[in-house]
């Protein structure tokens, strides 16, 4: 009996051992010397790795193919957390995950909130100063607003790491570069279209659409994993035909059977438009994805 707890005694203690080791070198600590920066989800993940380079090793809270909407943290995300020097923040909709992560690091973790100062629209694309609604929190899906979030971010890792502010200063000057780019292209791309309208999988298209001067009917709400009533599918069918809408737009991570009910019952067929939320495709990336839903909505509103 002796002998047994001692042998557990033991082995509690390389267990021990192997956990503190874990929490100092593991994969998020900071064994190769750089910063560890965690991000609640992709968008976040894909602008800070691009603004840090190879100063800091960036990880994404949510899985990249995981839809963020109503995510809960796992007990190894809160680990991950503990082991981050910084922590790049949505806010918005996705404050309550994020509040819990910061709720459970054991020590101060610096944290650089994306969205400050981006203005903000409801649900129905209204003005937030003027709104009553939900607060949309799609606002990555506008390249004039991930400017903004390139500042706040570049700001950020200078507050964290002045010995390279030239570096993130070039960092986010070419990234800015490449969102004006980008932001060139919807406009011309999206110019002399002849529908002025699209049907979408779920309401994360506002930005954009106020952006660029078009109308975006959503299946459902700001969530995609909620279903619509069937009055509200018979609805969308209706407004599908009356509009001679070709393309019911559906997502990479969400349910498309909604979707497929509604083309089907309207004589239209599938396409797919990415909300930018996360994907399966590791080679993608923010201004890969950006540019096939340019490609998508100038089928689906019949640009020239």
């Amino acid at each position: 009996m002796e002998r047994k707890a001692a042998g557990l005694g033991a082995l509690a203690a390389v267990l021990a051992a192997f956990i503190v080791a874990g929490c100092i070198t593991g994969p998020f600590g900071n064994q190769s010397g750089k910063t560890t920066i965690a991000a609640t989800f992709y968008p976040l993940y894909d602008i800070t790795e691009a603004l840090a380079g190879d100063t800091a090793d960036v990880f994404s809270i949510i899985p990249q193919g995981v839809e963020p909407h109503d995510y809960e943290p796992s007990s190894g995300d809160f680990v991950k957390i503990s082991n981050a020097s910084a922590f790049a923040t949505m806010g918005l909709g996705f404050a309550q995950v994020e509040q819990k992560l910061l709720a459970s690091a054991n020590r101060e973790i610096k944290v650089i909130e994306a969205s400050k100062g981006v203005p903000l629209i409801d649900e129905a694309g209204n003005d937030v100063a003027t709104s009553t609604q939900a607060i949309d929190p799609h606002i990555w899906l506008s390249p004039k607003n991930m400017e903004k979030m390139a500042l706040n971010m570049r700001n950020g890792l200078v507050s964290l790491d002045q010995n390279n502010e030239d570096y993130y200063n070039s960092n986010a000057q070419s990234y800015i570069s490449k969102l004006e780019m980008l932001d060139a292209n919807y406009r011309s791309g999206l110019a002399g279209c002849n529908k002025d309208v699209i049907l979408v999988n779920h309401q994360a298209f506002g930005y954009l659409a106020k952006e660029y001067g078009f109308r975006a009917i959503s299946i459902s709400g700001l969530e995609p994993d909620v279903e619509p009533s069937p009055g509200k599918i018979a609805e969308l069918i209706g407004i599908a035909r009356e509009n001679n809408i070709r393309y019911i737009l559906f997502e990479e991570l969400a349910d498309p059977k909604v979707a497929n009910i509604i083309a089907r019952e309207a004589g239209a067929a599938t396409l797919e438009l990415n909300p930018v939320e996360g994907t399966r495709v590791p080679s993608e990336n923010y201004f890969t994805l950006m540019e096939k839903n340019l490609a998508t909505l100038r089928i689906a509103m019949e640009c020239g």
